[in-house]
Order: C-alpha cells, then structure tokens, then sequence
C-alpha cells in the first residue's frame, strides 16, 4: 500500500512512530507500551489513524521485530512486520 512505518525505541516502554505514505508524512508520535502488553499512542497519531480508518488491534514485541495486526476500512484486518535495523551511535 506504500505505507512504511519507522519506531525508534527509546527504552523499553517509550518509541517515537513514524509513518509515511512515500515521501509524504502522514502521522508522527509517541507511542508507549505499558508493563500488561497495552499500547498508548499519542492523540495525534490516534486521531490521523482513526480518520484514515486504521486501528491497531494488537503489537508483540520480540527481540529483532515487532509485530503489528492492524483494521484497515475497506481491506480488513492487515499484519505488519516491523524489522530492527541496527543503525551506529556515533
């Protein structure tokens, strides 16, 4: 759908979201994964999703991905596979 998606982690609970519709930014935010497995992201991000009629149903959290199901109008419900790219701190 030339949608990509980038979360940079901060910590364990706390990420910056990305997402891009090629080059165009259609949302960017913070999102927080509380200790139970329940995901917060910020208003912003919660009301450009829900415009664009996508809702996020579930996201695990493994060590080199992050797996996200998705509801999308129209389409239904849509996996995303998040892989970690190791980028170097300079």
């Amino acid at each position: 759908m030339g949608v990509t998606a980038i979360v940079v982690r901060s910590d364990v609970e706390n990420a910056i979201l990305t997402l891009r519709a090629g080059p165009l930014l259609i949302a960017q935010g913070s999102a927080t994964m509380s200790s139970n497995g329940a995901l917060s992201l910020d208003k912003k991000t919660t009301h450009t999703l829900c415009t664009r009629g996508v809702s996020i149903l579930d996201v695990v959290l493994g060590n080199d991905v992050i797996d996200v199901r998705t509801r999308v109008r129209f389409l239904g419900e849509i996996p995303i596979r998040l892989v970690r790219v190791r980028t170097a701190h300079r």
